[in-house]
């Protein structure tokens, strides 16, 4: 126990997660103040943060008979260049926190009162002789710390103080390699600790910060990078050797040739497979690279060398199109495709080896994933945790290679890569014919004339997606805009409505309509978030932006 610290106390310090000397040490200050500058009252600026240091004159508590607001809490101080009065709410305790003609430092932003008065609502309250008038007078900045009840910055300093001394000059070791210290000009880490807490200036504690954030990600990364190594029972994956006579073979089942960006894609995913280590690899592309042509190409690879492949798609709409996709690609192909998603469910085998491609359902299929020789994610930020462990096969003696795609990878998904053993190939180019895609923000003043625009195209053959943010019969609502068009500017057009109150056979119906032409619009909500690919729609419309996340636009 430090000295200071008492059973009390460390119940206290419990309830922040703090429970020993390092716990303290890496509770970083969420702010620091510098005392040593505190203004005037008489200086003060209107909605600025501002330190004042000032006299205890009086307190007011105003009680109230009506509402939540009970009572208010005004307390009077001054410095001799003016009064501030500090109010607080449904706070009657600080009547009873204040000494008469005792110097308090307030925080917190000042506004005009009556008569001349400044006014800080609900200020953080530090009483001036309870800071060390040695580091205010030194111009040291002071940590200010998330506290709880009971529990006040001056107890957390001494605390810090304390187990900065129990540590002494060279009581911490440096997990960083030397040569690694002095390249990066690091300091030794009680040195950062000290400036973490109590820095002479903000660019010492700035770099303190810089210099423990360095180290905490260096430890993290050299943890990564030996993982796989320590876990008690590796995972071993079939290895997927693609020689070129299997090359050969696969490109003659491809009505298509590959472009370079998927050639230096397969490539380089190619190497991964050929090892006995399960890959993990993010294949990331723009939407239009042709991510499922590498993923076809990565497929037949597996099945050519003896082992079934599956592709886990979020939802039914997507598994359908992948499935139509790859039967269109496999015309004529010895290769069996199946559909693993709600009532088109089929049934699977892994011998003969073929692709299945399906939803969650096919996690449902553990005896046919065991078998995988690799399996594709596709847009794997839909899935949950235990979801993407079922696919990776953690739980099994042979595990497969895992391949995810998206297009907008998630800041987990990036995490992984710079930390967790995840690969990553950028899949770059667009596939032949694509025309460069444009974006433009439309306003109110201009939608009249974008409509116009997307009605000509409609009128030429072309067609369109116009997306809400949510389904009822508000004015955003999918069903209230989609009456809207078929009443004004679509109505001598064919209108679908697709969302997800639908029964699934009027789902794929639509879709299907949509797909072949019959459907010239199709209002929808983000059912159609991944993967809808028809080609003659070239416009998409989406109402409201503002309304959808980053990865939905």
């Amino acid at each position: 126990m430090l000295p200071g610290i008492g059973p009390a106390t460390a119940k206290k310090l419990a309830r922040l997660g703090i429970g020993t000397v390092a716990d303290l040490l890496w509770n970083t200050p969420r702010a620091h103040r510098d005392f040593f500058r505190a203004a005037r009252i008489a200086e003060c600026r209107p909605d600025r943060e501002t330190i004042v240091r000032a006299r205890f004159l009086r307190t007011r508590v105003r009680w109230l008979r009506q509402g939540k607001l009970r009572n208010i809490v005004e307390a009077t101080f001054s410095d001799g260049t003016g009064t501030l009065k500090a109010v607080w709410f449904n706070a009657p305790y600080r009547a009873r926190a204040f000494a008469i003609d005792v110097e308090y430092f307030l925080i917190g932003k000042v506004a005009a009162g009556p008569a001349r008065t400044s006014v800080m609502e609900s200020p953080e309250v530090e009483r001036a002789d309870a800071l060390e008038e040695a580091e205010v007078r030194a111009g040291r900045l002071m940590p200010v710390y998330h506290a709880t009840a009971g529990l006040s910055q001056r107890i957390l300093r001494r605390a810090v103080r304390a187990a900065l001394a129990h540590l002494g000059k060279d009581g911490v070791p440096d997990w960083i390699p030397a040569g690694i210290s002095r390249a990066r000009r690091l300091p030794p880490v009680r040195q950062s600790l000290e400036d973490l807490h109590f820095p002479v200036s903000r660019a010492a504690g700035a770099a303190a910060r810089r210099a423990l954030a360095f180290r905490e990600a260096f430890l993290f990364q050299f943890q990564a990078a030996f993982w796989p190594a320590s876990r008690e029972k590796p995972l071993q994956a079939r290895p997927i050797e693609i020689d070129a006579a299997l090359d050969r073979e696969i490109r003659s089942q491809l009505p298509f040739a590959l472009t370079i960006g998927q050639e230096r894609a397969v490539a380089e995913i190619a190497k991964d497979l050929a090892r006995t280590r399960p890959m993990r690899r993010l294949l990331q592309g723009d939407v239009g690279s042709g991510k499922t042509s590498v993923a076809c190409y990565l497929c037949l690879a597996s099945v050519a060398r003896g082992f079934p492949a599956a592709i886990l798609a979020p939802t039914q709409i997507l598994a359908e199109q992948h499935a139509a996709r790859f039967r269109s690609i496999l015309v004529g192909s010895r290769v069996p495709v199946r559909l693993v998603a709600g009532a088109s469910r089929e049934r699977v085998f892994s011998d003969p080896p073929e692709i299945a491609i399906g939803t969650q359902a096919l996690l449902a299929e553990p005896g046919f994933l065991a078998q995988c020789g690799l399996v594709v994610v596709d847009e794997q930020h839909r899935f949950g945790v235990r979801q993407r462990a079922a696919a990776a096969g953690r739980a099994q003696a042979h595990a497969p290679h895992l391949l995810a795609m998206t297009a907008t990878p998630i800041p987990r998904s990036l995490s992984m890569i710079l930390y967790g053993g995840i690969s990553r190939t950028v899949l770059t180019g667009v596939l032949p014919g694509r025309a460069p895609v444009r974006t433009v923000r439309v306003d109110a003043a201009s939608r009249r004339a974008a409509f116009d625009e997307i009605v000509a195209l409609v009128r030429e053959g072309r067609q369109a997606y116009v997306i809400c943010p949510s389904i009822g019969e508000n004015p955003k609502g999918v069903i209230t805009l989609h009456r809207k068009l078929l009443e004004g500017a679509f109505r001598f057009a064919s209108v679908g409505l697709l969302h997800g109150r639908l029964a699934p056979e009027r789902k794929s119906e639509t879709l299907a309509a949509f797909a072949s032409g019959d459907l010239q619009v199709l209002v929808a909500t983000t059912l159609v978030e991944v993967g809808i690919d028809v080609p003659n729609a070239t416009v998409l419309v989406v109402v409201d932006a503002d309304h959808f996340g980053l990865t939905q636009l």
